[in-house]
């Protein structure tokens, strides 16, 4: 019985097809930082999933990957944190 040899190629075809990535889930994701949230209460060691300007996710853990990846190991991360510091004094006087 003779195989076509074309079988390997549309094997090859289908796998390399078949085998490509899936699309990020989310544009940031930053990961194993120490997250303080805010609240007061003990920061935890985890990830924080960013997509467009939103926050989505904060976890021990975020299933899903990033356009970007950041490892934050060993720095703190503060989700949604605005810093209010500003040189420009007069115009936060008048505003």
């Amino acid at each position: 019985m003779r195989t076509s040899f074309l079988a390997p190629i549309a094997i090859l075809a289908w796998l390399l097809g078949g085998a490509a990535a899936p699309r990020p889930a989310y544009d940031v994701v930053i990961r194993g930082g120490t997250i303080y949230d805010g609240s007061g209460n003990k920061p935890i060691v985890g990830d924080v999933a960013i997509r467009g300007d939103s926050i989505i996710g904060v976890a021990r853990s975020i299933t899903g990957r990033g356009k970007k990846e950041i490892n934050a190991r060993g720095l703190a991360v503060a989700p949604g944190f605005i810093n209010m510091l500003s040189w420009a004094n007069e115009s936060l006087i008048e505003d």
